[in-house]
């Protein structure tokens, strides 16, 4: 009447968590073992067949996928340092949660910790913070959370006498399950599809160097994309573009996000594309505590109420007039 699990030295994972160690296999419990899925119900141990290689394409896509009522929450009760005067806290008090499909812009003044903040998602030695996506908890998973989280930096290093298709399948084969890989049909397809949704199509047989500003940014959020992170966080990609490239990019990052992805902007231009955003995200560097605190999170609409002003690009103005002021604000009025 008892099932148990005995793991090779790759390991299983059982209900959403990898284990290397034999496990009791309980009622209701889910196993998943190279892209297939076992169910043990009311004592029937209930299993997918053996998948083709065809089959586990969509399979390795949909490993970090998470459902539409799956929730991103965000704990980081304090993020401390050791320096040579000692330890220094850079963010504290950030908590907050986020849903699929939501695109979130981070809105902060300088010192107040928003690349910080981003580091925190993959960082998992930090005792004094907890990141989870549904039951997925990043620093217990970690190796899972590698996959489920891409980052994308202000500067892209793609290699400038590659074509912009070839960049792009050499990202997929880095950051891609082999099961995908190693069919080429399947991977240029793919390839072919991320084109297609960064509007890249049409100079995918270019160079990278004969790319305009614009033409290289989105290249360098599909080489991140190609890896389907569930987490997307960007830093400035609409930094030093015109208003026709920086719009087209944000209009892209909505159309990841409606694909069930949480997005995260760093930008210091929002005013332009403000009706795309679902939450804006507020740090502030506490001027009692000297390090970066949450200011604000809520809507743009939301935003504008709490900071009393018309548009977004103000807030942080407003925020440097009292720092504290507004971090204790939204302690009382948006955090209850």
């Amino acid at each position: 009447g008892r099932l148990f699990i005995k793991p090779s030295s790759h390991g299983l994972y059982l209900n959403n968590r990898k284990i290397y160690e034999e496990a009791l296999f309980n009622n209701n419990d889910f196993l998943i073992n190279d892209s297939r899925m076992f169910i043990l119900k009311d004592g029937t141990l209930y299993y997918q067949n053996e998948l083709e290689d065809y089959q586990k394409k969509s399979k390795a896509l949909a490993a970090v996928n998470i459902s539409k009522d799956d929730i991103l929450d965000v704990d980081i009760k304090e993020k401390v340092v050791i320096t040579e005067n000692g330890p220094k806290t850079l963010l504290k008090d950030i908590k907050f949660s986020a849903k699929a499909g939501d695109l979130i812009l981070i809105l902060g003044s300088s010192g107040a910790g928003k690349s910080t903040f981003f580091n925190e998602f993959l960082n998992q030695d930090n005792s004094k913070a907890s990141i989870s996506v549904g039951n997925i908890d990043f620093s217990k998973n970690f190796d899972l959370a590698k996959r489920m989280v891409s980052t994308v930096p202000q500067f892209d290093l793609s290699r400038d006498n590659d074509t912009v298709f070839m960049t792009l399948k050499n990202a997929g084969e880095l950051k891609l399950p082999r099961d995908f890989t190693k069919d080429d049909d399947l991977l240029n397809q793919y390839v072919l599809e991320i084109l297609d949704m960064m509007n890249l199509t049409t100079i995918k047989d270019s160079l990278v160097k004969d790319l305009s500003g614009g033409e290289r940014k989105r290249l360098s959020i599909a080489s991140e994309y190609i890896a389907s992170p569930v987490v997307f966080l960007l830093d400035e990609p609409d930094s030093g573009l015109d208003g026709y490239n920086a719009r087209s990019i944000m209009t892209n990052l909505r159309t990841i996000a409606d694909k069930g992805k949480i997005i995260m902007v760093i930008s210091h231009s929002p005013d332009r594309t403000v009706e795309l955003f679902d939450k804006i995200l507020v740090l502030g560097k506490s001027q009692s505590e000297n390090c970066g605190k949450l200011a604000f999170y809520g809507s743009p609409k939301e935003a504008m109420e709490f900071f009393d002003t018309k548009n977004i690009e103000t807030i942080v103005d407003k925020l440097l007039e009292d720092t504290d002021y507004y971090i204790e604000k939204f302690k009382r009025e948006g955090q209850g």
